[in-house]
């Protein structure tokens, strides 16, 4: 109750002349009824006078401090407690000194006009009515009145006081209401003022009422240039219908929201502009003009207009290459794809959205391709060869380019390259590198390869090789008499002969020439080896046929070597078979022979 709010104290600083005059009047009051006292009773000033002075010694501090910007936020409580004295004294002075009950109603009755003069201050208001109460009807007790006399001067005073509290409420909360209206109404002000928008007020007939600088500044037009005068300059003579739309449309209590138009500053610069238009209403809410808020968007269109433009060249690139193209979110589901994607894996594009990267994905399962998109996402990006199926279940070698942005929850973005056809040539230059041309055998290069593998596991396993190298006999002979085109279909058969002797775990070449060499692994004896050379020459016992009806017969002279008991090194060994290569032909040919010091 006796707490003074923000709305007490800005009606004082409101009123602070008013409230210097009611708290003179009551100092003037108290001193024109002690100067009555002392004409009328001297000896009666004797009792009052102390009661005067208390009573306007309140008055007269509010009356001195209400000025000061420093005491101002107190001068609430003072009030309150200068009003409650000064009822007090009121009735100490009618009551308890001059004991005339009538008086001091009449006395009360004026303190409740002056209190009603400040009704605003409700503080003061509460505490003095309280106060007037109780110290009146402590008065009464002490004359010992009757019930009649309680119900009189009570009805008068309770009906008194009534009236000055239901005033104060009433004007309290106007002013309150009056301040927030005011508050709110600079903050609106404050918000149109400071705003780099264009805030503009027009009449019905367009004429500009309001001009913020935000308007000064998009336009370039000062508000003297521009209030009270139409707004047509700004306007593109090609927009003039679509603003007479407009403001129909507003000034038929329809509110148009962010509209784009074009219009023209001061200077002649043209300006893309994002306008909000609203009607202006009255109390009884007729129109009575226009509000529009006017944003320049120039800047902003031509950067979206150069997004779209990039994204249409981007969009226009992905679906021209002959490569393909996946989006696809952080969970690895496809979002968007190109043609040429969906002709390398024969699915639409719809089917793709419906998929999942991993259901493409040949070599991989799903866990290892999840693995291997956490990976990218940690890393950014990545490329690396795959294999991916199609839609029929047939598959195709892939080199695949991706990278991951963080931007939009999280996408990949991959180009798929078609490695089939490198694939092919890969396979064919790797083959035409290590197989010899004529008769599709491994050749030179890619024997020694093999057989430094195969020496190089049978040295960790504790296992034997066996090498065998072989030289055609009478194949001169041949080339003399039939040609060298005989000759090459000499070696030709003798290849498909001999490699449909062997195993197909056993290696088979051709060094060049007429030389042959065998690699030969899991066997047991050297009787094996024997058993094998044996079959070899066999196979070289049927004639041969050659163009035109003739046929000639060809054998061979074979050396074995054996690692690693003839030999602990490729090389070496290479050079022991071929040694018992030649003692087959000096022992006459068509036959075989071990590494000397071997056993059959």
């Amino acid at each position: 109750m006796f707490t003074a709010d923000e709305t007490e104290i800005a009606w004082l600083r409101q009123h602070r002349t008013a409230t210097r005059f009611i708290a003179g009047t009551a100092i003037l009051l108290f001193a024109s009824y002690g100067f009555v006292d002392w004409l009328m009773a001297p000896e009666l000033l004797e009792d009052t006078l102390l009661w005067r002075v208390v009573g306007a010694s309140p008055c007269l501090a509010i009356y001195a401090v209400v000025d000061s910007e420093k005491w101002l936020p107190r001068v609430p409580i003072f009030m309150a407690a200068a009003c409650l004295l000064v009822t007090t004294v009121v009735s100490i002075i009618f009551l308890f000194l001059l004991k005339v009950p009538t008086i001091a109603l009449a006395g009360q009755m004026q303190v409740l006009i002056a209190i009603a003069m400040f009704a605003t201050m409700r503080t003061a208001v509460r505490s003095t009515l309280l106060g007037m109460l109780v110290s009146f009807n402590l008065g009464l007790w002490w004359l010992n009145e009757p019930v009649r006399s309680y119900v009189l001067h009570n009805w008068y005073l309770l009906g008194g006081s009534f009236v000055v509290l239901l005033v104060s409420e009433i004007s309290y909360g106007t002013f309150k209401s009056r301040l927030q209206l005011e508050a709110t109404l600079q903050l609106q002000a404050n918000i149109v003022q400071s705003s780099d928008d264009a805030i503009v007020g027009r009449a019905p007939d367009g004429t500009v009422t309001s001009w913020n600088p935000g308007a000064l500044k998009l336009f370039g037009y000062t508000a003297d240039e521009m209030v009270g005068r139409p707004m047509q300059r700004l306007f593109s003579p090609d927009r003039s219908l679509e603003e007479q739309h407009n403001l129909k449309r507003v000034l038929q209590g329809n509110t148009v929201l962010q509209f784009e138009t074009v219009r023209f500053c001061k200077d002649g610069v043209r300006r893309e502009l994002s306008v909000s238009s609203a009607p202006i209403r009255d109390a009884s809410g007729n129109v009575t003009g226009i509000s529009e808020i006017a944003r320049d968007v120039t800047e902003q269109n031509r950067i979206a207009r150069a997004l779209h433009d990039k994204d249409a060249r981007f969009r226009a690139a992905i679906e021209t290459t002959t490569d393909g193209f996946l989006a696809a979110d952080r969970s690895g589901r496809i979002i968007d794809t190109n043609l040429a994607y969906c002709r390398l894996s024969g699915y639409s594009r719809e089917e793709l959205q419906e998929l999942r990267v991993p259901a493409l994905e040949a070599q991989e399962d799903a866990a290892a391709t999840a693995k291997h998109l956490e990976d990218i996402m940690r890393t950014g990006s990545a490329t690396f060869e795959t294999v991916h199926r199609r839609k029929d279940g047939s598959t195709w070698p892939v080199e695949v380019i991706t990278t991951f942005s963080p931007a939009l929850d999280g996408q990949f973005f991959t180009f798929i390259k078609d490695l089939t056809e490198r694939k092919k040539v890969e396979t064919m230059t790797w083959r035409q590198a290590n197989y010899d041309h004529l008769t599709d055998l491994p050749n030179r290069a890619l024997f020694f390869d093999r057989l430094y593998q195969e020496c190089m596991l049978a040295r960790r396993g504790h296992t034997r090789v066996a090498l065998l190298f072989a030289d055609l006999d009478g194949f001169k002979t041949v080339n003399d008499h039939h040609g060298h085109q005989a000759g090459d279909i000499v070696l030709q058969e003798v290849a498909h002969r001999w490699l449909a002797t062997v195993r197909e775990s056993d290696t088979v070449a051709r060094l060049g020439g007429d030389e042959f060499a065998f690699i030969i692994d899991r066997f047991q004896e050297a009787a094996d080896l024997a058993t094998l050379s044996k079959k070899l020459l066999a196979a070289l016992t049927r004639p041969i046929q050659l163009p035109g009806g003739a046929s000639c017969q060809v054998g061979a002279s074979i050396g074995i070597a054996v690692f690693p008991a003839d030999a602990i090194d490729a090389d070496i060994l290479i050079s022991r078979a071929d040694s018992a290569m030649y003692e087959s032909k000096r022992k006459g040919k068509n036959t075989y022979s071990f590494c000397q010091g071997a056993t059959p």
